[in-house]
């Protein structure tokens, strides 16, 4: 089985250069390793929810720039953002193959994280694995518009921390081009604001936010603010109003206040004390803030995806930090491969085995088992999966 493979091949590459830092072959293996992930988009065939909606839109709604005025096609597909159609109608005019866009994005989306991580951790291949069981399978297979401005903002990153705000709102510009959930961006330099915040402020400023959200009717009064001048006014109202994406019925509470915010910032306060990683607690707690606000409304797991990265460099960076206090003979980091498995173990349980909200079925359906162009072996499961998808995106 190919993921297995994958999640194999990164614990043997964690085990030999994470843990034991050797660095013969070390940036070989990663790319080697980034490139298999691409593949495996490029290959794949009628995996995740979304893709064959675009599939659909690409052979029946997308046109070439070169066959059509641009006006014209910007006018027609008003609902999506001009970077996307420029990107779709440019790929259609050079080869009118869906493929040649999951190429260009698989590409182009895995090198970026890629570059990411190597650049903000030591931990590259504990990183990576993270990345590939937590959002590998939404960036390549659902969110494909959305993962080119969760990219732009990864590019931006060091802007964000170094505070170079005209660059940042440039990379921002880019991500706009893409997707409207990238406003969110708008929003993370207000975070700053709380950066010198000791702990127990910020337990005190989080506990408050939590009384007060879980207190409050969050949709009437999002509903009562967002007035029809706003620009996604229509979007707006039909998340706010659905079954799914709008108000959040299906949160335990007390399971949601120990995964969700205790155990986070635990995280948050071992970071905090980590010399040289205390910018990363900033992500922690916008987790922290974001999963709130999701447990009232469903729609705003969005805001989550912009950082799923730099979470996932916080959780190796508390991992390791956590296993070099303890000694056990001569080896500190015993305990990073048991902490990386409980803590990947807990994410699989939620991620993709949770029942799906659309369709009658568990998450992992939609991409497992997997399946090729080559031979286009799609399950029974997942062709009633997709079914079903369809038929509600077509309400």
């Amino acid at each position: 089985m190919i993921y297995a493979f994958i999640v194999f091949l990164l614990i043997l590459c964690i085990y030999t250069y994470d843990i034991h830092e050797s660095t013969r072959y070390k940036y070989t293996s990663f790319y080697s390793i980034v490139f298999i992930l691409i593949m495996l988009n490029v290959l794949s065939y009628k995996i995740g929810g979304d893709t064959e909606g675009y599939m659909y839109h690409w052979k029946y709604d997308y046109r070439s720039i070169f066959n059509v005025p641009l006006k014209e096609e910007i006018d027609i597909r008003s609902n999506e953002r001009i970077g996307w159609i420029l990107l779709t109608s440019f790929l259609k005019g050079i080869w009118d193959n869906f493929i040649l866009l999951r190429i260009v994005l698989a590409c182009w989306v895995n090198m970026v994280v890629a570059y990411f991580i190597n650049k903000n951790t030591r931990y590259i291949f504990t990183v990576l694995l993270i990345y590939f069981v937590v959002s590998y399978f939404n960036y390549n297979f659902e969110i494909l518009r959305e993962s080119i401005s969760i990219s732009f903002f990864l590019l931006a990153f060091s802007y964000y921390l170094n505070k170079s705000w005209l660059k940042y709102f440039l990379c921002f510009w880019a991500a706009f081009m893409f997707h409207e959930s990238s406003l969110v961006l708008l929003f993370f330099p207000f975070f700053y604001l709380f950066d010198k915040l000791n702990l127990m402020r910020l337990f005190l400023l989080i506990s408050v936010s939590c009384i007060l959200l879980f207190s409050l009717d969050v949709v009437n009064i999002l509903l009562s603010i967002v007035g029809p001048n706003f620009a996604f006014y229509e979007k707006f109202m039909a998340y706010m109003n659905s079954e799914i994406y709008g108000e959040n019925t299906w949160v335990n509470p007390y399971a949601f206040i120990v995964a969700s915010v205790l155990t986070p910032f635990v995280s948050l306060s071992i970071l905090k004390k980590q010399r040289g990683k205390e910018y990363l607690a900033i992500f922690v707690l916008m987790s922290i803030m974001f999963s709130v606000l999701t447990s009232r409304v469903f729609i705003f797991y969005r805001f989550t995806n912009y950082i799923l990265l730099p979470l996932a460099v916080s959780y190796a960076e508390v991992i390791y930090a956590f296993s070099l206090r303890f000694l056990v003979g001569k080896r500190r980091k015993i305990f990073v491969m048991p902490v990386l498995l409980f803590y990947l173990s807990y994410k699989v349980y939620s991620v993709y085995l949770r029942e799906e909200r659309i369709t009658n079925g568990k998450t992992y359906d939609r991409y497992f088992p997997y399946s090729s162009i080559i031979d286009k072996n799609v399950s029974s499961d997942r062709a009633h999966i997709l079914d079903q998808i369809s038929a509600h995106q077509m309400r």
